[in-house]
């Protein structure tokens, strides 16, 4: 059992963790892919709980997005969180896109290999 204060499982009877307001940041475990999500691989979101709203989201309610997702057997987890944040600042997460704040090694490994690609002069041919 984690004992994370933004743990999604339960942390006992007697525990009582407060509630956290702000943006997070969803990672799915692979992206997710149909006529509306064409790759979706993030979710970046805004709770007033954010424990609370990640449980909500477990149950497959909240978001389309994830509810999609879950249904397709594509877990996700919590991979960041903006204590404090409005919702200005989810819109600017939301204009970066989710990929680019991410922290997990397949996402910072993709992000490195889009700067090398920049950087590289066209093939004339």
């Amino acid at each position: 059992m984690s004992t994370s204060p933004l743990s999604t499982e339960p942390a006992g009877p007697t525990a009582s963790v407060p509630a956290i307001t702000g943006c997070y940041l969803i990672h799915l475990e692979q992206p997710y892919r149909s006529g509306r999500h064409p790759g979706a691989g993030h979710y970046v979101g805004y709770a007033n709980d954010i424990q609370r709203r990640i449980q909500t989201h477990r149950k497959g309610q909240g978001s389309p997005l994830l509810a999609a997702a879950l249904a397709a057997g594509i877990d996700f987890r919590l991979v960041r969180v903006w204590p404090g944040a409005d919702r200005h600042f989810e819109r600017k997460l939301h204009n970066r896109h989710g990929s680019r704040l991410c922290p997990e090694p397949e996402c910072t490994s993709v992000q490195r290999e889009r700067r090398l690609q920049l950087r590289l002069p066209l093939a004339s041919g």
